[in-house]
């Protein structure tokens, strides 16, 4: 890992996930502890007993994937310490949004609300503490909730 971990977390498909002082905060906030009790494959624990993953395990997973594939790419184009901090913040940030029962919960707000977790997420990001550990650290809230969604935030080099 390039940045600096200060801890971490054993995941049982990827081992140690090294977690960055940003990452812990963000990790310990209500806002993705609630996600330990989202179940990422919705009502299908109730036929597979074995489906018991949760959004907080995903998108711990996730996070960690996705900092590999940013500092892999760091080597070849030119991605710095702080650009790989943020992808790996988007992904851990990117299922904020989901309520209960997931994706099953998305169809039922989509409906009555025209608003999807993607949208939740953003409001996440943007009106609660995730936004205060942000600007803390150093990053932009607007910035990440856009990044989260796959909105470009900035022109290409």
């Amino acid at each position: 890992m390039i940045l600096k971990p200060i801890a971490e977390i054993r995941d049982p498909v990827h081992g140690y996930v090294k977690i960055t002082e940003v990452e812990r905060d963000l990790i310990d906030s209500p806002f993705i502890q609630r996600l330990r009790r989202i179940h990422q494959l919705a009502g299908a624990y109730l036929v597979y007993p074995g489906a018991v993953h949760s959004r907080f395990e995903h998108v711990i997973g996730t996070m960690n994937v996705a900092g590999m594939i940013a500092e892999s790419l760091s080597k070849r184009i030119g991605i710095d310490n702080d650009e790989i901090q943020e992808v790996r913040l988007a992904a851990l940030l990117h299922d904020a949004g989901h309520g209960p029962f997931s994706h099953m919960y998305e169809e039922v707000l989509t409906e009555k609300t025209d608003l999807t977790h993607e949208d939740i997420s953003q409001r996440v990001i943007l009106e609660t503490s995730i936004k205060d550990i942000l600007e803390k650290h150093g990053f932009s809230p607007k910035k990440m909730s856009e990044f989260c969604v796959g909105k470009q935030t900035t022109k290409p080099p």
